[in-house]
């Protein structure tokens, strides 16, 4: 019989375990432990006390001649970082608050164009956000004699996110009688834009900002013509184009394209190259144009294109109309943009971040 060494119950021989207590009978050698190369046992309470002293110098303590919190309160006004804190009455965790608001933020617009570091930043730079609009929830319930768990601080910095998030979306949705955004989906703009590249249309300044200027990108729906190659006859109607601006109402273009080099001039003045149509290279030899009131010149630079033509009219069209004549006044004709077929101005690349880039008017109407 082996005897219990806690409760002193005969167990049979065969048992490993206590029937009574539970308690081990067979007590198994242990081998001695290695000794470490290197001590380090000494420093663990100095890097404890150090720990608690940062935790302390971090910490704001809870004011105590204060009313009763409204949380919902103090997460709203965290909208704006530090206002929260400030209505918990902790002004210097609001100055701490919105420093390092500020210091994300101007870390986010320098970092802006980075193609590794662009989101990381503006990432650092919502969790602050969320995190002030979080500290003035939580300070304002622990104010209120409650107690708030950390796995709870994690679910309310979640439901804040989301809200967020919802409220962005709903602003975009709100904002879409304005502002326009669509994603390039091959290089036939290139080089200005390429595939995968995220623009940004202003609808705003082509509706109450005026009217549309030379050299400004713009986002329309092109009238259809017609192509000729001996008895062969195709209507062109391509959708949702860009191009920039080339004459304003009232203007003479002349445009001549030879061997690829293309001049322009508008009323007997050179052009600044950097306003010329996207790409010149497939543009018919001369031209001249007499932009009538109410239009505006903007040539359909891709339409001889090959490769342009197969994706949009189907390969069995594009043989035919990469020799097609137009030498007709359809296709000038179709030049002339009217106000109401322009659907947006190209004001920003917003994704990659390596080619975000701003288009100015200012910069645009020089000449």
């Amino acid at each position: 019989m082996k005897t219990c060494p806690r409760c002193h119950f005969a167990n049979l021989d065969t048992r490993d375990q206590c029937l009574k207590c539970g308690a081990l009978l067979n007590h198994r050698e242990v081998a001695p432990p290695r000794p470490r190369r290197f001590d380090l046992s000494g420093l663990g309470r100095p890097v404890i006390r150090l720990r608690d002293r940062l935790i302390a110098s971090l910490r704001v303590p809870l004011p105590t001649a204060v009313t009763r919190r409204r949380p919902a309160t103090a997460a709203t006004l965290g909208l704006i970082p530090g206002m929260g804190q400030m209505y918990n009455h902790q002004p210097r965790k609001a100055l701490n608050f919105l420093l390092a608001w500020v210091g994300l933020l101007a870390l986010a617009i320098w970092r802006f164009t980075d193609p590794v570091w662009a989101y990381p930043t503006l990432l650092a730079w919502i969790a602050m956000w969320v995190w002030s609009m979080n500290d003035g929830l939580v300070t304002a319930i622990r104010i209120n004699g409650q107690t708030w768990m950390p796995h709870q601080s994690w679910g309310s910095a979640f439901a804040i996110t989301t809200m967020l998030a919802a409220t962005w979306f709903v602003l975009m949705f709100l904002l879409s009688p304005l502002v326009y955004f669509r994603m390039i989906g091959n290089d036939t703009f290139a080089p200005l834009f390429r595939e995968g590249d995220f623009i940004w249309l202003d609808k705003w300044c082509l509706r109450f900002g005026g009217e549309p200027r030379r050299g400004e990108c713009i986002y329309y729906d092109p009238e259809g013509f017609t192509m000729h190659q001996g008895m062969n006859t195709i209507f062109y109607d391509a959708q949702n184009f860009i191009e920039r601006i080339i004459g304003l109402p009232g203007e003479t273009v002349v445009m001549t394209n030879r061997g690829g080099v293309c001049q322009i001039t508008v009323d007997g003045e050179p052009l600044d190259p950097d306003l010329y149509p996207i790409s010149t290279e497939f543009l018919p030899h001369h031209r001249e144009f007499h932009v009538p009131q109410n239009r505006w010149l903007i040539l359909q630079s891709m339409t001889m294109q090959e490769g342009f033509l197969e994706r949009v009219m189907g390969a069995s069209h594009a043989g035919t109309l990469a020799g097609a004549d137009i030498t007709d006044t359809q296709w000038t004709d179709s030049c002339y943009v009217s106000h109401d077929r322009m659907i947006g101005r190209v004001f920003a690349i917003g994704h990659p971040p390596g080619r975000r880039r701003w288009f100015s008017r200012g910069e645009e109407e020089r000449q």
